[in-house]
């Protein structure tokens, strides 16, 4: 269940929905599996097979940005406050709490409240506001679906801010995607382009400092 949900979060954080959400519902499909997010994978896929309103794609990436930046922060070892603000922080916290199995001890924040996993279909961790323009119920099931999966990996990150070095998940610097590592040393993903680009580049660069030896 870890890999796959480690699976789904990178999902999140390296593609918008908008033109996106075949990805997002094979990331979510294989959390259907036996286990605490079964239930709540199975409605998401459901709704990820519809069309999806512009205005919910445009609420969906604001929030969606701020995990990548706090992600990203954490990869280059800078302070979080550069990325997001404390309230924006807060409230991701808030969501991932929502999104905290039963069995599994929080660890996020003292004394947070930790509640069932179905949670995240009901207007708790609200990322995307549905508002009194569009208060059928339709409108609403499907923003607290959405406000679900951004709580979801809201969830996961921070299990990587609390242990990074485990997790090992680094951003190629070529293709800019997240990708987990098989050690904290990797930099590069291990697509073929990207391994080649930085061939090139570091053929370049040896080519630059010592013509004599690299340019016979």
């Amino acid at each position: 269940m870890q890999t796959k949900l480690k699976i789904f979060f990178l999902t999140v954080v390296n593609y918008p929905l908008g033109g996106n959400a075949d990805k997002y519902a094979n990331a979510v499909d294989g959390l259907r599996t036996p286990g605490p997010y079964r239930v709540w994978a199975k409605t998401v896929c459901g709704v990820l097979g519809q069309p999806i309103e512009d205005w919910i794609l445009t609420a969906f990436e604001s929030p969606r940005e701020m995990l990548v930046s706090i992600l990203d922060s954490e990869i280059r070892g800078k302070h979080l406050s550069t990325s997001v603000s404390f309230e924006d922080f807060e409230k991701i916290k808030r969501a991932a709490n929502r999104c905290v199995p039963q069995q599994e001890q929080c660890g996020i924040e003292s004394g947070a409240k930790i509640g069932r996993v179905e949670q995240m279909l009901y207007p708790g961790s609200s990322f995307i506001n549905f508002g009194a323009s569009n208060d059928d119920l339709m409108t609403i099931s499907r923003c607290m679906v959405f406000n679900g999966i951004l709580g979801l990996a809201s969830y996961f990150l921070m299990k990587v801010l609390a242990d990074s070095q485990k997790l090992k998940i680094k951003r190629c610097p070529y293709c800019k995607l997240f990708f987990p590592a098989k050690d904290t040393k990797r930099k590069i993903c291990y697509k073929t382009t990207c391994n080649n680009a930085y061939h090139k580049e570091d053929m370049q660069s040896r080519r630059d400092k010592n013509p004599v030896q690299y340019c016979r």
